[in-house]
C-alpha cells in the first residue's frame, strides 16, 4: 500500500503512531511502550519522516528487523520527506518534551525556597 506524507502526518499520537524511515511507513502504535529509550522519543517522531534519526541512533540489526514488524507501505516522495520549516518544529516539539522535567524541579526549588525564608 502506498501513502502521501500528508496521510502519514495524520498519525501523529500515541494512539495511532506512524513514523516513516527510508520511504516506508511504519505503525509503530503497539511498539512505543516497548522502545528501550521510552516512547517520548518517537512520539516527537510520530507522523514525521524519521529516517535522519533512526540512522543517527545506530540501531542494531535486530532494530532495524524488528521495524518489518511494523511495516504497513511505502510512503510517496520516498524518505526525507520533511520541509526544514516542519524539521525545525520538530526540533523545538522534542525539546519541550525532553526538558519537561526541567520545569518541574525549577518550580519545586522555588517553592521549597519560598516555604524557607519566610
Amino acid at each position: 500500500m502506498s501513502f502521501t506524507f500528508e496521510q502519514c502526518q495524520a498519525h501523529a499520537t500515541a494512539k495511532d503512531c506512524w513514523i516513516v524511515v527510508s520511504g516506508k511507513v511504519y505503525d509503530v502504535t503497539k511498539y512505543l511502550d516497548k522502545h528501550p529509550g521510552g516512547d517520548g522519543l518517537i512520539l516527537c517522531l510520530a507522523g514525521r519522516d524519521a529516517t535522519a534519526d533512526f540512522d543517527e541512533a545506530g540501531h542494531t540489526k535486530h532494530a532495524h528487523a524488528l521495524l518489518n514488524e511494523y511495516f504497513i507501505g511505502t510512503c510517496e516522495g520516498g524518505g526525507r520527506a520533511v520541509v526544514r520549516e516542519e524539521m525545525q518544529a520538530h526540533e523545538e516539539k522534542c525539546a519541550a518534551r525532553s526538558h519537561w522535567w526541567f520545569s518541574f524541579i525549577l518550580v519545586g526549588i522555588v517553592a521549597l525556597f519560598f516555604k524557607y525564608t519566610v
